[in-house]
């Protein structure tokens, strides 16, 4: 590679719940290494994307394909064991989004059209409401740093930019719907997917906060020509190969009350070739018959990798599609129907778990790394909304949870915290000289391989900076 490229302008860092992030970067032309340190840490559990641009070019001064990879930092602790310890009244709808608005490291939420502000200890307070009404969205347009909100409302798109105090400016209106979005051209921007009608995809490709429409794509399958039935866009690279695909999951459902209902659903593939042009291929089919009611509100799959294999796949309602990684995928058990779910890893295991719900009951499975999930399902004695965000919301390190309850209500779920790995029955000190000694016995150990010892000066009656002189 040729290190002179690798620059800022050619390297982008992205965190979904805080914006672009700025990185030091350091190449190492002799091991071919490029190494990105973020100059602040990721939110436990976030989603990052890093694009490689085609600035980047090799030896030969050649252009890279752009290059786009996805994961998640790591969850720590939890139990999977959520508490309801607030609720925030009067926000009726049912659209929530989390993330670091205001930029002083706490998740806030965006409730339909209004922004509440985090106090560090999962406490919201309403800051501001937006001119517009919509769906919310939070992703960096403009690459600033910061998270700017996108409100989706019938066909058309509110923009407000955000000065990255959580101040909001109403940029811009224009045609389409957020779905999706993620770095699909590769140029270092988010870019946007929506659903025209269930037969037809189109994107929005962004340079710089400006979104212009790109080619639109018709669907694949037995479920498009009479569809009314819309599940969710996800971008993922679901064919390895370094550029972020759109996974699309739409049909129909139909029947009586007599006969029941039928649900019909395409997964189509739009495979991306780096530059955000697409090939739709169809990747599955699912028909299933006598259900009742309930299923047309079923959706929201979602996608991550299962089973630890490095291959995405699709977690949908009534299904468990394993990734083959040549465009195809394959059942290998099922979910119950679910109105909406969220994937993050509620017990710290660094396995994604999923959390559903379905008919006023939270559903909780928990995945073994090997992709077996575990069902266990918890009543709250209320309605359960369809709209729901996940987030380190008191910053102890797991992953909590909000969701849109009975009326016009929103209720806060703390994850429960887990257990220390050592239980202290003493500990005791002395000090002789300048010598200290430290005497400490525990009662119980778990998955501990021993006890770090630190110190620190007190210079001017202040604590200095802790540093490790022994394990």
């Amino acid at each position: 590679m040729n290190g002179s490229t690798m620059l800022d302008a050619n390297v982008k860092v992205f965190g979904y719940q805080t914006g672009l992030m700025t990185a030091s970067l350091d190449y190492n032309s002799v091991s071919n290494t490029l190494t990105i340190n973020p100059v602040n840490e990721f939110k436990n559990g976030e989603k990052v994307s890093v694009t490689l641009t085609s600035g980047l070019k090799t030896i030969s001064n050649e252009s890279i394909t752009p290059f786009v990879y996805k994961f998640r930092a790591k969850a720590i602790g939890g139990t999977g064991s959520f508490t309801k310890t607030s609720e925030i009244s009067n926000t009726s709808g049912g659209y929530i989004r989390s993330g670091d608005l205001d930029g002083d490291g706490d998740i806030d939420l965006v409730i339909n059209n209004s922004f509440y502000k985090n106090n560090g200890s999962a406490v919201f307070t309403l800051s501001t409401t937006l001119n517009h009404y919509g769906r919310p969205d939070l992703f960096d347009a403009d690459n600033d740093g910061d998270l700017d909100i996108f409100l989706s409302n019938n066909g058309t798109i509110y923009f407000y930019l955000n000065d990255g105090l959580g101040n909001f400016t109403y940029i811009s209106t224009f045609s389409g719907s957020v779905w999706a979005f993620g770095d699909l051209s590769g140029n270092g921007y988010i870019d946007i997917a929506y659903f025209v009608n269930t037969a037809e995809v189109k994107m929005l490709m962004n340079t710089n906060g400006i979104f212009n429409p790109a080619q639109s794509y018709s669907l694949l399958g037995l479920c498009v020509n009479t569809g009314d039935y819309y599940d969710n866009l996800l971008i993922e690279d679901f064919n390895n190969d370094g550029s972020m695909d759109v996974m699309s999951i739409s049909g129909w459902i139909s029947g009586n009350s007599i006969t029941f209902y039928d649900a019909c659903r395409n997964f189509n593939n739009l495979s991306n070739d780096g530059y955000g042009n697409f090939t739709v291929q169809d990747a599955y089919f699912h028909f299933s018959s006598r259900h009742n009611p309930i299923i047309f509100s079923m959706g929201d799959s979602k996608s991550f990798d299962f089973n630890g294999d490095g291959k995405v796949d699709i977690c949908s309602p009534l299904l468990q599609l394993i990734n083959a990684g040549s465009g195809s995928f394959s059942d290998t058990g099922n979910f119950n129907p679910f109105i909406n779910s969220l994937d993050f890893d509620f017990n710290g295991d660094g396995f994604i778990d999923i959390c559903a719900i379905f008919i006023g009951n939270l559903e909780r499975y928990q995945n073994n790394g090997i992709g077996e999930f575990t069902l266990s399902v918890e009543n709250y004695n209320y309605s359960l909304s369809f709209g729901s965000a996940s987030g380190d919301f008191d910053g102890d390190g797991d992953i909590d949870m909000v969701m849109k309850v009975e009326n016009d209500k929103t209720a806060i779920l703390l994850n429960g915290d887990s257990p220390l790995p050592v239980e202290l029955s003493s500990f005791t000190s002395s000090v002789n000289s300048n010598t200290v000694k430290l005497i400490w016995s525990t009662s119980s150990e778990q998955n501990n391989s021993g006890f770090e010892i630190q110190r620190s000066t007190v210079k001017n009656e202040t604590q200095d900076t802790w540093k490790k002189t022994g394990f």
